[in-house]
């Protein structure tokens, strides 16, 4: 008896002297998604998932709502509003295995210090207080969001990895590389950025992309030499088709499609422009002028979107954009003139006329402008645009009086 009640007090004696044992670290996971085939999701997007304490969280900086008070203003303007949200990783999984997109899981060997920090650091982000940010499409997006948290975690091992590392692309040539599967998109895209899309990026720039980030973590490594990927497996396999590995070539087909054009504006032209008028010449005329305006007007309607984004926006990238030597605003108010001009038959007048002559003198001097050192990567829409404005001078001006004659005689336009 006196023996057991030894052993009872020495087994308290020890249990009142253990010290707790300390919480499991959290793990930490890049998470990225393969690009989809609608337009905003085709830069692909990533996320970081925590597991702590039996608890999956995904944690997405690529949230945005329509609804949000002036959305369309703040997105014309450059001053849109993301969020960090957290959501269900089944939720995540599921989402993406739907649409046929793969999932891709890096987990992060970070320290039990490290990863603590990362889980703190993003739920204190989640508040609502907190979760709003600042969106850019190439600076500040859902991938260099995640970049900077990763970085934050890795005691900056990742920006000192990546910063020095040059590459060989631009922003211009990641956008269209991404977008080359939409066609107008990438138009749209390309024809927005100005010559600050242009400049040479380096690794951790370009990670503004989600899987140039995927690949960029595998080669980093920790201040005490351990790789920071531990782990890499893929969550979800992808039935979606692959990005390009290069952007398309535009020069060629934009210049061979503004010959075109204009060769085809000029033959509709000649053809309306006969003496003798036809049921053929008139309906080609009608053409013309049809075409002629539908040109006139899209020249001004882009050269007022560069105009304004340059003057009146944030989005950096816009600025200085010299395709507005082609794209001329000024186009736009030759508008009236042309369709008054068309519709009395009269001249169009020595401001209609120098409105045309305007945007082919300056797309001359964006030409030339090309062969500067660091002159913006335009040149394709500069050959779009210079034959279509040498067409339209050409059928436009010779215009001025071809029913003003004495005589008169019948005009087929």
């Amino acid at each position: 008896m006196r023996r057991a009640l030894w052993l009872l007090l020495a087994a308290l004696c020890g249990t009142a002297g253990a010290q707790p044992a300390a919480a499991p670290a959290p793990q930490i996971s890049l998470l990225t998604f393969q690009p989809g085939e609608i337009y905003w999701q085709r830069y692909g997007h990533n996320a970081l998932r925590v597991v702590d304490a039996g608890r999956q969280v995904v944690y997405n900086y690529g949230v945005f709502d329509f609804q949000q008070k002036n959305f369309a203003l703040n997105f014309a303007r450059g001053r849109m509003r993301y969020r960090l949200a957290t959501e269900p990783i089944e939720y995540t999984l599921a989402a993406y295995g739907q649409s046929g997109r793969w999932v891709n899981e890096q987990i992060l060997d970070y320290s039990p210090e490290q990863a603590r920090r990362v889980a703190q650091y993003l739920a204190r982000n989640a508040l609502p207080e907190n979760a709003e940010y600042r969106y850019d499409y190439f600076t500040a997006n859902c991938s260099t969001q995640v970049r900077d948290v990763i970085n934050l975690g890795a005691d900056g091992a990742l920006a000192a990895a990546l910063n020095p590392v040059m590459t060989p692309a631009t922003y211009r040539q990641d956008a269209a590389r991404m977008m080359a599967d939409l066609p107008p998109m990438m138009w749209l895209t390309d024809v927005l950025l100005g010559p600050a899309a242009d400049r040479p990026i380096d690794l951790w720039q370009r990670s503004f992309l989600p899987e140039v980030l995927m690949d960029a973590v595998r080669q980093v490594r920790l201040a005490d030499g351990r790789p920071l990927v531990r782990r890499e497996r893929m969550l979800v396999p992808g039935r979606a088709v692959a990005s390009r590995d290069a952007p398309p070539r535009l020069v060629m087909p934009f210049a061979v499609t503004g010959l075109a054009v204009a060769g085809l504006l000029l033959l509709l032209s000649a053809w309306g422009g006969q003496r003798t008028p036809t049921t053929g010449s008139v309906v080609a005329a009608r053409l013309a002028r049809g075409l002629a305006g539908l040109l006139v007007m899209v020249s001004g309607v882009v050269g007022w979107v560069l105009l304004l984004g340059w003057t009146l926006t944030d989005h950096e990238v816009m600025h200085g954009n010299l395709s507005l030597l082609a794209f001329s605003p000024a186009s736009l108010l030759l508008l009236p003139i042309v369709v008054r001009s068309a519709w009395r038959r009269t001249p169009l007048g020595p401001i209609g006329t120098g409105l045309l002559v305007l945007p082919v003198v300056t797309t001359l001097a964006a030409l030339v402008a090309q062969l500067l050192p660091g002159a913006q990567q335009h040149l394709h829409w500069l050959l779009l645009w210079l034959p279509l404005h040498l067409a339209l001078l050409a059928i436009l001006v010779p215009r001025s009086s071809p029913c003003t004659t004495s005589p008169p005689r019948p005009c087929a336009s």
